[in-house]
């Protein structure tokens, strides 16, 4: 009887382990997917204006949109400060993605990594290779 009893739970530890496995395979997937969605891309984007938070970063309040994300999204300090970093990167690579275009269809590649490390503050390595991504998708056109 006894061993009947352990044969049963060690039937039912190995099916907890392959569900386990199954279930951390399908999220690692879904993750790699951009199926699943972590907490640094809880506030959608239609959230994200709602709030005025973009507002505030445009107008250089970087402080209040922070507070305002961490109190929207529930993240904590250091992950709001990021987001909003990102967030003001890219609205100040969006004010300067003109001059830059402009740049690369006269050929001046180091002028356009000049101004993408001025805009973002991008190491140099950074903005070789978001230039030369830039090269590229404007050769598929």
């Amino acid at each position: 009887m006894t061993v009947i009893v352990a044969f049963i739970f060690a039937a039912l530890i190995l099916v907890g382990f392959i569900f386990f496995a199954q279930f951390a395979s399908a999220y690692s997937r879904a993750l790699r997917e951009g199926q699943a969605k972590d907490s640094s891309s809880a506030l959608r984007e239609n959230e994200q204006d709602a709030a005025g938070v973009r507002d505030l970063v445009a107008q250089g309040r970087h402080d209040e949109a922070v507070e305002i994300y961490r109190n929207f999204t529930g993240v904590d300090l250091y992950t709001a400060k990021e987001r909003i970093a990102d967030m003001a990167r890219e609205h100040r690579l969006g004010i300067k993605l003109g001059d830059i275009e402009q740049r690369l269809r006269h050929g001046d590649k180091a002028g356009a990594i000049e101004i993408y490390q001025a805009a973002t503050g991008a190491d140099l390595a950074e903005a070789l290779q978001e230039i030369e991504h830039m090269q590229q998708r404007r050769k598929r056109r």
